[in-house]
């Protein structure tokens, strides 16, 4: 569950490359290689300092046209998807 405080950042046990818009991510602990769209690329950059989802969706939705549901939508799924596979830590 994402609370309105819950708290989202790339997580230090990495190795990412911007690679043409897109970001390419290894998680050091398994060494398993992700790619991300540009627009995840972009999320991941802001992750680099801690976010909260509410300020994910203005950034988002101040960059691209999505409205903020949409973004609400996509970003959730992106940071669950993250979160599964180890790239972020969230705090409470």
């Amino acid at each position: 569950m994402i609370g309105d405080t819950t708290q989202f950042v790339a997580s230090q046990r990495l190795a990412a490359s911007d690679i043409d818009g897109e970001v390419v991510v290894l998680n050091l602990r398994n060494g398993n290689y992700y790619g991300l769209n540009p627009v995840a690329a972009e999320v991941w950059r802001w992750l680099q300092e801690p976010r909260t989802l509410d300020q994910l969706i203005s950034l988002v939705t101040a960059e691209f046209e999505v409205t903020p549901d949409r973004a609400r939508q996509e970003i959730t799924q992106l940071l669950l998807d993250l979160q599964a596979r180890q790239l972020i830590e969230v705090t409470a």
